[in-house]
């Protein structure tokens, strides 16, 4: 049995579907989180960051170690896979390929952020063996390999509670400034979009006054999160669904392949969609955030059915696939 070392951070339990996929290839896996999973440690992290440089990408490298030790000790592996990858220093880097690798070829990072949001990524992915970026632009001008994010298995196997449509439309999603905005302007929809913030760090920010949320009310937040099934169940009772990818993010997120599994129809600000192919327009609405108008049509028209070898190529099994080929 081949051995593999996946670090991913903790995100709603996808690093658990990547595990149960690379165990179905025979693989035997050993799983270190990227992140750290405590809420307060985190924020301390950056509070204290903003005055010594490089502090929290120090304290999460030790961390780093620390794992390797406890974890791995002197155990190699075929093949290392790091997804995000975005606190990981050259030297933890250069460890992971000269000390745990039994072929120093097979170090292989996963990008399902934009590189350009951690300035250390930057000059730290030349030294993987391989990189796969979810963004096309990306991959033209670092030379990395095209790899789309997947649609969970979770969500092909879980049932709905409700017979009857709960939603018109459902998202939920964490507070972003652009976010908060989008959520006003489409209120004249009655959609129903969650926007989950921290309550300790709500209150923080509105104690110190920060200008961003000066115009944030607390009565369109939520506070308490909902687990990865709670989400599908709803997005399963709700008409339409709603991707709001990030400023300068050309890659795709999670929920427009929710939406080709459901065969919901997307409303989304992602203009680089368009390129995909399975975008029809009948099925796929871009909005302008600035500006978003949803015609009468889309709404009512039906969903044209995507073709399933399409459908198919967005797999995780497909997905992981990709990742471990030679």
């Amino acid at each position: 049995m081949k051995s593999v070392l996946l670090i991913a951070p903790i995100f709603y339990s996808y690093e658990n579907e990547i595990i149960d996929e690379l165990k179905k290839k025979n693989y035997d896996v050993t799983y270190i989180p990227l992140n750290i999973s405590n809420i307060f440690i985190r924020i301390f992290l950056k509070i204290i960051s903003k005055f010594l440089k490089n502090f929290e990408i120090i304290c999460y490298n030790y961390f780093f170690k620390l794992q390797f030790f406890f974890k791995i000790k002197s155990k190699k592996y075929e093949k290392i896979i790091v997804i995000s990858g975005e606190n990981l220093s050259k030297k933890v880097i250069l460890t992971l390929k000269e000390k745990y690798l039994l072929n120093s070829d097979n170090l292989v990072l996963y990008l399902w952020i934009p590189i350009e949001r951690y300035k250390i990524m930057l000059s730290t992915y030349k030294y993987y063996s391989k990189v796969f970026s979810f963004e096309k632009r990306s991959c033209e001008k670092y030379g990395f390999s095209f790899l789309p994010n997947f649609y969970s298995n979770q969500l092909c196997n879980i049932a709905s509670e409700y017979s009857e449509q709960q939603y018109l439309l459902f998202f939920m999603g964490q507070y972003g400034k652009e976010r908060y905005l989008l959520k006003q302007k489409l209120k004249k929809y009655k959609f129903t979009i969650l926007i989950y913030h921290n309550i300790f760090t709500y209150y923080i920010f509105k104690i110190l006054k920060f200008n961003e949320y000066k115009n944030v009310k607390m009565k369109d937040l939520v506070f308490k999160t909902m687990d990865r099934a709670e989400v599908y169940r709803n997005m399963f009772n709700s008409k339409y669904l709603l991707d709001d990818a990030d400023i300068n993010q050309e890659g795709l997120t999670q929920r427009v392949f929710d939406s080709l599994i459901l065969e919901k129809k997307l409303i989304t600000t992602n203009q680089s969609i368009k390129t995909y192919d399975f975008y029809n327009k009948n099925n796929i609405l871009v909005i302008d955030r600035d500006n978003p108008l949803i015609p009468k049509e889309f709404l009512t028209s039906n969903y044209e059915k995507i073709p399933e070898e399409i459908i198919k190529q967005y797999s995780i099994e497909s997905w992981v696939k990709k990742l471990l080929e030679e």
